[in-house]
């Protein structure tokens, strides 16, 4: 099993040195396969982290924009910007634990590069704090979700960015989570405060619904409008009841202002 494993490395590692683009991208996909997967926790370990290492090798490279990011494995979430210099991936990993019940670890590897600067986010959590709508987190705390957008914009003259993610919860629950994000010299701040106007300024919005419901979160380019769908409860269920609401940002307050009952062409 670990000759197995070390193989899986070796070739992977092998294959990034050599620059190929496809092989690059193929190397990441065979070692998230595999630590996805394995059965044992500390094999599944090592594979991730091998995984992390070609993750931000790929982050690193000078043209890392011209690599097809569709290519990636489907349980890799990534964006790619090109005003700013922007990218990131994440994920999550699943681990068996002694009491059977699961152990969740989410990961997010985030590049922002200007003419001043290169910079290279690792952020990683254990998963096992939910996350709260008016609390701020760092690197060092971060409480983990897979981020599948970012839409960036302008904050007193620096790149700030609002993150649209998602993250399983307990009692069969989960949460679409609008947060903003600031990418610091030395740090990042999950849920900057004051940056979402709904009812009180907050950094963070978190939109549970049961795990047997689908609810939609995206950013709409034509309306420049981060939209949600709401919910209506139907006895002891809740479903989608076709109308949206959303935030849209205001440039004089700087903050992105909830806006009700919006009109998306196309949601899908």
């Amino acid at each position: 099993m670990f000759i197995h494993m070390a193989c899986v490395v070796f070739l992977c590692l092998g294959t990034i040195c050599l620059g190929q683009k496809a092989t690059v991208i193929d190397s990441i996909n065979v070692l998230r396969q595999a630590s996805l997967k394995s059965q044992d926790n500390i094999e599944k370990d090592s594979l991730n982290l091998a995984l992390i290492e070609s993750v931000k090798s790929l982050l690193r490279r000078k043209d890392f924009h011209k690599y097809d990011l569709t290519l990636l494995d489907q349980t890799l979430s990534y964006k790619k910007l090109d005003k700013p210099y922007f990218g990131f991936i994440s994920w999550s990993l699943l681990y068996n634990t002694p009491n059977g019940a699961d152990s969740v670890k989410y990961h997010t590897h985030i590049l922002l590069r200007e003419k001043r600067y290169h910079r290279l986010y690792n952020v990683k959590s254990s998963g096992n704090e939910a996350p709260q709508a008016l609390r701020t987190y760092d690197i060092t705390d971060w409480y983990g979700a897979i981020y599948y957008d970012a839409v960036p914009y302008k904050l007193k003259g620096d790149w700030n960015f609002m993150f649209l993610g998602w993250r399983e919860l307990k009692d069969y629950r989960q949460a679409k989570i609008i947060e903003s994000v600031s990418l610091k010299a030395d740090s990042v701040l999950f849920g900057q405060p004051k940056t979402l106007l709904n009812l009180i300024p907050r950094g963070r919005e978190l939109l549970e619904y049961p795990t047997n419901v689908r609810r939609s979160l995206k950013f709409d380019v034509e309306s420049e409008t981060i939209f949600f769908d709401n919910l209506v409860s139907n006895g002891a269920s809740v479903s989608p009841n076709f109308s949206f609401d959303g935030y849209r940002y205001d440039k004089r307050e700087g903050m992105w202002i909830q806006r009700e009952d919006i009109s998306i062409k196309a949601t899908e």
